[in-house]
């Protein structure tokens, strides 16, 4: 499927931008899983836990359907 490069607007520039990022941080985020087995962390008073790959593929589907 071709696109023709006149008819995407600065906005969807900018959302497929940001989920190109975010799908490359939330990438990070499943090595470090991987990498470590299952975490911990305090992040500004939450604590998130790391244990399994669910939420982070399913974010990552998720953006990848947006974008």
């Amino acid at each position: 499927m071709r696109f023709i490069e006149g008819t995407k607007t600065v906005a969807a520039r900018v959302l497929r931008a940001a989920c190109v990022a975010l799908m490359a941080a939330d990438a990070l985020v499943l090595v470090a899983v991987a990498a470590s087995g299952a975490t911990s962390l305090d992040v500004a008073g939450w604590h998130v836990s790391f244990h399994s790959f669910r939420n982070q593929l399913t974010a990552f589907w998720l953006l990848a359907l947006v974008w």
